[in-house]
């Protein structure tokens, strides 16, 4: 769009589609993971570095807002 000088506003709308459809699909990966791999680190008693790795993932996603 860029290429083609298309106007800004467009330009900018698109992108907002964009940062939106990446945050769902980030949402579906964080569930999945959720879903998966805590409940295996839970079952296995080897929490901790789940634990870890979701807090670390929630501190970037908080600096995104």
């Amino acid at each position: 769009m860029i290429e083609d000088d298309r106007y800004c506003i467009d330009i900018s709308t698109q992108l907002l589609a964009v940062i939106s459809l990446l945050k769902k699909a980030n949402t579906t990966v964080v569930n999945k993971h959720i879903e998966t791999c805590i409940r295996e680190a839970v079952g296995s008693g080897d929490i901790d570095e789940k634990i870890e790795e979701l807090e670390t993932l929630l501190k970037y996603i908080e600096k995104s807002l």
